[in-house]
């Protein structure tokens, strides 16, 4: 009896291959489900997280968001849509949605004046 548990428990422990990227061809089948918009909506978190970073470092900024404003995941999808409906036709298929909401953070909040 003592063997099940251990095997599931050693099961659990194996390493598991997770490929977190959402390739561009993707983005109709998945626009519509709540837990893509909050996997959207951490990258978003994510990259944010990085521009504080970059910013406490002085170092210059993904993306120039301004410092009042909060975006949520209703917002970080609207900006990934509209960047998505630009590069249909020219991307690869392949293109990372991820890459793509960069992409549109920096086209909604370019930086003006970058630091030296």
């Amino acid at each position: 009896m003592t063997r099940i548990p251990l095997v599931l428990l050693s099961l659990t422990l194996l390493p598991i291959g997770v490929n977190a990227q959402v390739p561009l061809k993707e983005f109709d089948r998945f626009k519509g489900d709540s837990s893509f918009k909050h996997f959207i909506e951490g990258v978003g978190t994510g990259l944010l997280i990085a521009n504080v970073e970059l910013d406490r470092r002085k170092s210059p900024l993904l993306y120039c968001q301004p410092p009042k404003l909060s975006l949520n995941a209703d917002a970080y999808m609207t900006i990934l849509a509209k960047r998505v409906r630009k590069l249909e036709t020219e991307a690869p298929a392949s293109t990372p949605l991820e890459l793509i909401l960069l992409e549109g953070l920096q086209e909604t909040f370019p930086c003006l004046q970058q630091r030296r």
